[in-house]
């Protein structure tokens, strides 16, 4: 089966200039496709599948095998002017001395919010099953107080690569500009007093 180099470069590095110089993220894997909110929801739901069924996910020539439990990071940011929306899963494959630290508050995200924590992959592939439903429901993703509104497309990637304090890291992210025209769609009656 033919690998296509942008989904599969085991020696790329990409290095994203924090505020504590070059973090070197090593990808084992990485697509990006422009889709339609139906198919991506779909796609959020078939790796949900994976992740439930059989704690691994299939990137087509590429197994990820996923531990019992995981490191969950649920958060919606504004980078460089597009907004993201990202569930990573992050876990360590063998023993380190380095704990998990918060990012530094100068960092260059702005987080609109932010869940983290740990949970067993059962419920972290549970959680993406759920959004991929409410992406394909209504186009937006509610997370307790905050509603994220997609547009009709989005950019959506999935990577996985091993991050810059050793760990591995199953990306699952949406990406789209924040003038985006979103799919919510209201009377303008409800504007009047």
């Amino acid at each position: 089966m033919p690998r296509h180099r942008h989904q599969h470069e085991p020696d790329h590095h990409h290095h994203h200039h924090g505020p504590h110089g070059p973090h070197a993220h090593k990808w084992f894997y990485n697509d990006e496709q422009r889709l339609a909110l139906a198919l991506i929801g779909a796609r959020q739901k078939g790796i949900a599948s994976q992740l439930v069924a059989s704690s691994s996910v299939d990137l087509g020539g590429l197994t990820v095998e996923l531990p019992e439990r995981v490191h969950a990071v649920l958060r919606h940011e504004t980078h460089h002017g597009d907004l993201v929306l990202k569930l990573d899963l992050k876990w360590f494959d063998r023993p380190t001395a380095i704990p998990p630290h918060p990012h530094p508050p100068h960092a260059p995200h702005h987080w609109v919010f932010s869940y983290e924590g740990e949970m067993t992959l059962k419920q972290a592939g549970e959680l993406l099953h759920s959004i991929g439903d409410q992406v394909i429901d209504h186009g937006t993703v509610a997370c307790h107080e905050h509603t994220v509104c997609l547009p009709a497309e989005a950019l959506m990637v999935v990577r996985y690569e091993r991050g810059p304090r050793g760990d591995l890291v199953f990306k699952n992210e949406l990406v789209w500009a924040e003038g985006a025209t979103t799919t919510v769609e209201r009377s303008i009656v409800e504007l009047l007093p």
